[in-house]
């Protein structure tokens, strides 16, 4: 995979704790977007939901496969670096697939483009990059910032437009997910920016939440 994150020893635990957190904010948001897409018909709303559904999906994957990890460790007291790998690089590449197709959902939405082969096109081409780099985390964060990038001045500018506290809240929310993102880029280094990114990401997740969960009972 060419480079895994620098977790603290002491965090491991709880890493698994906020990766299942992660997954299970990030689930309700899309049930709720789904809910409020049956209200009001806006296909932006549905592929809002489906976005961190899949997003839902990359943590939960992450959670499993580093709980099986962690239980061969308390287990066995001693893994095999080749089944380590193998069980890391698994994890890996499946959360950054479902976390890049959530974020490329979210920019599908945000553009609000309604093409399938823009879509497909847009997710190939950073799919593809990342498979042919052997250091496919630290391409994986600069897409991902990327990405994060556009959204944010996309909210930063319907913020702008229309100063309402839901917009506020979604614009704070994707900058602290932006901040998060870059903090896991100097993880890959050093271990404490792992646990500065999981705080920051856990803030963010509940300010979408409660938005979204404030924006369904005006419905």
């Amino acid at each position: 995979m060419g480079n895994l994150y620098l977790i603290p020893e002491w965090f491991f635990k709880y890493t698994i704790a906020f990766e299942l957190i992660f997954g299970l904010i990030t689930l309700i948001v899309g049930i709720y977007a789904l809910k409020i897409y049956k209200l009001s018909n806006q296909k932006q709303t549905k592929n809002f939901g489906i976005a961190f559904i899949f997003i839902s999906i990359a943590y939960f994957i992450q959670a499993i496969l580093n709980s099986i990890l962690f239980s061969k460790l308390y287990t066995e007291r001693i893994i095999a670096l080749s089944t380590f790998n193998l069980w890391s690089n698994i994890g890996i590449f499946l959360y950054m697939f479902f976390f890049l197709a959530g974020l490329i959902t979210l920019v599908y939405v945000t553009f609000n483009i309604n093409s399938f082969r823009v879509y497909s096109l847009l997710f190939l081409l950073i799919l593809g990059s990342m498979i042919v780099t052997p250091f496919k985390l630290n391409i994986f964060h600069i897409f991902t910032s990327i990405l994060l990038i556009y959204i944010v001045v996309h909210y930063f500018l319907n913020y702008i437009k229309n100063k309402q506290l839901k917009n506020f809240l979604v614009l704070v929310a994707f900058t602290l997910l932006l901040f998060g993102n870059i903090d896991l880029i100097f993880s890959l280094n050093n271990s404490i920016y792992y646990v500065i990114a999981d705080i920051i990401s856990l803030i963010a997740y509940i300010i979408i939440l409660i938005n979204l969960i404030l924006i369904a009972r005006k419905k």
